[in-house]
């Protein structure tokens, strides 16, 4: 049906010259647009809304009727920016677990497998999308790998690549642009990327931690419109002055909404403001919900719950331009929740595009197995063979003969901190290694390219959090190589040799014994399995984690997921070497 028949049917259905679908009634409304809640008869013809009766006329003869018993209707819940393959599930597992909690879109940059598998991974999960009982809208990735030339992944992404992937449908947008510093001074590869999106007149998404003053200004001249990687109320507020879109996060070990909610609740103006889960795994999903969650949690720190759901809303919708969705009024996309409780954000029925699809928490048409694509069969672990002494930090030739000897670390800030810095300690020597046996808040880090380049790197992490032991991981953010945690070489083959094994995932190992593993086949990101068993597995990695010494943090399995992120301050490690992030440059391990 072309716009036009479409759109003549609709309002012939508003003026009931057409028959309508049904009509949801006997509710309390909540309007997003005016920030009112009024009972209401709301009409559906098709996928849309087709007219929203206030004055609650007698209904139509006929006419199929879902009776809301005096709950509140709301607009399907938007996440604005999230990985789907942080939730650890295939495209379709993750929208059964999501859409029973009222969360009807979301936007997903895909590039977590694009970094593993280019532009085929990319078109995986746009075609895991389709038909499902959501929407999965994608950002088409812009920094893979995230800084060009400080590390190797699986593709290399220029504005020819960007491209290609605008012309996918679920496409609405350019994916959070990490490189900032290549924004700013407008370098070649981040300029070209940018134009090619703006040519075709989509949002850019933004990401830019600390940035301020003039910097910040460079940034959103360059382009990009939102953040949510914010971690004050003072940088928050320089970026609203400045025009973003804050995207409040609350995601695995991002924990800040509640403290930010309490100060810009009673602000003037709140349309700049959604929410997103960003990486958010299924253990967490589970226990405290999705999008339903953070609107949840928002309302108890004391926002009014309109403005709350219009976070999660029509906020939501006008950031990423989709004009027909995020509310309930004519002509909108039919997407809509019906909860008993607003403080408890629990959807008891769940319409998408003018489906019932979820009751009571429950998905009527379950997923019973993926598309059976090739992709999901193919290994991503073509890693090197490695000798003991590759887990080990060589001592330069010069230096050999010397009792000690003073080296570069990466040092977290805190065992509960992300950010981690350049600390300089004085090492023994020992047989032409470096010997950590007696820094006992020490232990190596190495990441292993595991995309065919060969390339791998070690260095010594202060206050990382496991005292013992070794933990291995190919969910490793962005490049997702394989990184490693430990204290000795046969631990850490121990544990490498699981993770070959099982196609990626995490691994545990403690005196040479795994004692944990969890096993995600689909491009060492993504698991098959039902929500629960994932879950039971996730748990199994949580308690080894603490067992290794590591108590310090609510989700220590996010810890070593991070430790190469190239665009998190200060410090970080890649296939290539150790990185200083702000100045996107490689650090000498002895100077």
């Amino acid at each position: 049906m072309n716009l036009i028949s479409k759109n003549k049917e609709l309002a012939q259905a508003a003026l009931f010259l057409q028959k309508n679908d049904f009509v949801v009634t006997n509710v309390q409304l909540v309007n997003v647009l005016s920030k009112e809640i009024l009972a209401a008869n709301v009409y559906v013809k098709g996928k849309n809304i087709s007219y929203v009766d206030y004055h609650l006329k007698n209904l139509p003869d006929g006419l199929a009727v879902i009776d809301g018993k005096g709950q509140y209707l709301l607009p399907g819940l938007i996440d604005t920016h999230m990985h789907i393959e942080s939730t650890m599930l295939t495209p379709q597992r993750f929208a059964d677990l999501v859409a029973p909690l009222g969360t009807t879109t979301v936007v997903c940059d895909p590039h977590e497998v694009a970094n593993v598998f280019g532009i085929t991974g990319v078109e995986y999960v746009a075609q895991c999308g389709q038909n499902l009982p959501m929407r999965q809208l994608i950002d088409v990735p812009s920094c893979v790998p995230s800084v060009e030339g400080l590390e190797k992944s699986g593709a290399t992404f220029h504005d020819r690549e960007v491209s290609q992937l605008l012309e996918l449908d679920s496409v609405v947008g350019l994916a959070e642009v990490m490189d900032y510093e290549g924004v700013i001074h407008q370098k070649e590869r981040m300029t070209e990327i940018i134009t090619a999106v703006k040519d075709q007149g989509y949002y850019i998404q933004g990401h830019c931690p600390l940035l301020s003053g003039q910097r910040l200004a460079a940034y959103r001249i360059g382009g990009p419109v939102s953040d949510h990687e914010a971690t004050s109320i003072k940088e928050i507020q320089e970026k609203v002055r400045n025009g973003f879109y804050i995207d409040i996060r609350e995601s695995n070990t991002n924990r800040n909404l509640g403290k930010f909610i309490q100060t810009i609740k009673d602000w003037k103006c709140l349309d700049r403001f959604t929410f997103c889960t960003d990486d958010r795994r299924t253990n967490v999903i589970l226990r405290e919900g999705h999008i339903n969650g953070l609107v949840k949690k928002a309302i108890t720190n004391g926002m009014d719950p309109i403005d709350a759901i219009s976070f999660a809303t029509i906020n939501a919708a006008q950031e990423i331009k989709a004009e027909d969705l995020g509310a309930i009024a004519p002509g909108y996309i039919a997407d809509m929740i019906l909860v008993h409780d607003l403080k408890q954000m629990r959807p008891s029925i769940v319409i998408f595009e003018g489906q019932v699809v979820a009751k009571e928490g429950k998905i009527f048409d379950p997923t019973q197995e993926t598309l059976n694509l090739a992709i999901e069969k193919r290994s991503s672990m073509n890693i090197p063979t490695l000798k003991t002494t590759d887990f080990l930090i060589a001592v330069p030739k010069e230096k050999k003969e010397n009792q000690e000897i003073i080296m570069n670390v990466m040092a977290y800030e805190s065992f509960t901190s992300s950010f981690t810095h350049l600390e300089q300690d004085v090492f023994k020597i020992k047989d032409s290694f470096i010997d950590l046996a007696d820094k006992k808040d020490m232990m190596y880090a190495m990441v292993i390219n595991r995309h065919g380049e060969g390339t791998f790197s070690v260095c010594a992490t202060k206050a990382f959090g496991i005292d013992h032991g070794a933990l291995a991981t190919t969910v490793s953010h962005d490049s997702h190589n394989v990184t490693l945690v430990y204290d000795t070489p046969s631990n850490a083959k121990a544990a490498l040799t699981q993770l070959v094994a099982q196609r990626g995932g995490m691994v545990a190992v403690e005196d040479g014994q795994v004692i944990a593993s969890l096993p995600l086949a689909v491009a060492g990101l993504m698991s098959d399995e039902e929500p629960a068993e994932l879950v039971a597995q996730i748990d199994q990695m949580t308690a080894a984690n603490r067992k290794l010494g590591n108590t310090y943090l609510e989700n220590p399995v996010s810890r070593i997921t991070i430790l190469a992120l190239l665009v998190s301050p200060f410090v970080k490690l890649s296939d290539l070497g150790l990185v200083d992030t702000q100045k996107q440059e490689f650090i000498s391990l002895f100077n």
